[in-house]
């Protein structure tokens, strides 16, 4: 079944599937007010997202409460739980900063094409992983039903994944609209939990760092050994410090000393 899916990714998750915003009549990739004002937001974001981040450091200083690291590296990985880190696949809005303004897009053909060279990459070590945790934007969705296409590993899908909200783009749908594209999301774990509206309405995500702490320990909590992870390159980019490109994937080793910090090596 999901690769029967997989095969109708295109004519599902296409251009007339984008939803616009503020009753833009084309969903195409334009040059418009909308579209500046939106790459205008997303900076002033992030620049607001890294004052956060000095005043949480400088707090944590103050009060002498040290701070959580995440240190990720390449090579060998001691014994332990394993956890695959993959960015999704080229989305409309990664051809163009203009892109920003849409709504969850989708892949592009490259990036469905991404996708299916990730079952390729992978294919040696699917067989090792015991779940599968997604996002529900649906760019990470479709990457991993390419990335995993023919398995018969289980999905998790968790808000906790989604991306840090910079613009629209990153912006998800509704529940009862998701599970009418992809309908096998009603068997994947986590769905049920899911709010029918699960990502961040607020002008800047604040608590970002506390949805990061969730996640690992989400993670960390499982009882499967090897994880593979399928989100986003902002989020990524927090956790494993390197910046994965649209499919690139990382292997690292996923444990909780006894300081109850999550620690990857």
């Amino acid at each position: 079944p999901r690769s029967k899916m997989y095969s109708s990714l295109r004519s599902k998750y296409g251009d007339k599937q984008v939803r616009a915003v503020w009753g833009l009549p084309s969903e195409k990739i334009v040059c418009s007010p909308w579209a500046v004002f939106c790459i205008l937001q997303q900076w002033l974001r992030i620049i607001v997202l890294v004052a956060i981040n000095l005043l949480d450091k400088l707090w944590r200083t103050l009060s002498c409460t040290p701070q959580k690291k995440y240190v990720a590296k390449k090579g060998s990985l001691a014994a332990g739980k394993r956890v695959l880190f993959i960015r999704h696949g080229q989305g409309k809005h990664n051809v163009s900063m203009l892109g920003w303004y849409l709504v969850d897009p989708p892949l592009t053909a490259k990036g469905e094409d991404q996708a299916k060279k990730l079952h390729e990459n992978i294919k040696d070590e699917v067989g090792e992983v015991e779940l599968v945790i997604v996002s529900p934007l649906m760019r990470a969705m479709q990457t991993a039903l390419g990335g995993f296409d023919g398995c018969a590993v289980p999905f998790y899908v968790t808000p906790l994944l989604r991306e840090r909200l910079g613009a629209p783009c990153d912006e998800g749908r509704p529940k009862k609209e998701l599970v009418k594209l992809i309908p096998e999301m009603a068997g994947w774990g986590g769905f049920k939990e899911m709010p029918e509206e699960w990502w961040c309405k607020k002008f800047v995500e604040s608590d970002f760092n506390d949805r990061i702490d969730k996640l690992l320990s989400f993670i960390a909590s499982r009882p499967e050994q090897t994880i593979a992870v399928v989100g986003h390159g902002g989020l990524f980019t927090r956790i494993l410090g390197v910046h994965l490109k649209n499919c690139g994937y990382t292997w690292v080793d996923f444990k909780r000393p006894a300081s109850d910090d999550v620690e990857m090596v």
